[in-house]
């Protein structure tokens, strides 16, 4: 099944951050279509694309729930089908990394100093173990050909 964007309305003209958007996840779906995604995955960008389509003339409104519905097919795409685009796993270990790892050692850090002050040291520590170990999930995704050439640009 070929997946193709939805229809833009007549006023995306007047909106160039929404014809940004909108030239993205057409990129985005034209990548996905080089790929073998399962047939729920696919039913469920068509589900969104339905959605843009049913959705009133009113640009700003479909500028945000374009914005939403990128956001939705890419965590999809990469939880369904494995798919990323590039910086994907970057951008969620570079959190996850602060989170578990950063918080942790600033913790242990400012108790072993005395200083609970230091707390915060351990956040740049995290936040460089979470680049690297995302950076390295990229590099093994596009090793094995599941990450897209496309990077959606939306504001």
């Amino acid at each position: 099944m070929i997946l193709t964007a939805p229809i833009a309305p007549a006023a995306i003209a007047s909106n160039p951050k929404a014809e940004i958007c909108y030239t993205s996840y057409k990129q985005l779906l034209e990548a996905v279509n080089a790929k073998s995604i399962p047939e729920n995955t696919q039913q469920a960008l068509l589900q969104m694309n339905e959605a843009l389509n049913a959705t009133s003339n009113d640009m700003n409104a479909w500028h945000k729930l374009l914005r939403k519905t990128i956001t939705k097919a890419i965590a999809l795409l990469a939880k369904e089908a494995k798919l990323s685009t590039p910086g994907y796993y970057r951008n969620l270990w570079m959190s996850v990394g602060m989170a578990a790892f950063g918080i942790p050692m600033g913790v242990a850090i400012g108790i072993s100093v005395g200083n609970m002050g230091l707390l915060a040291i351990g956040l740049p520590i995290g936040l460089a173990i979470g680049m690297s170990v995302g950076s390295k999930m990229d590099a093994d995704a596009k090793a094995k050909g599941l990450q897209l050439d496309v990077t959606p640009r939306c504001s």
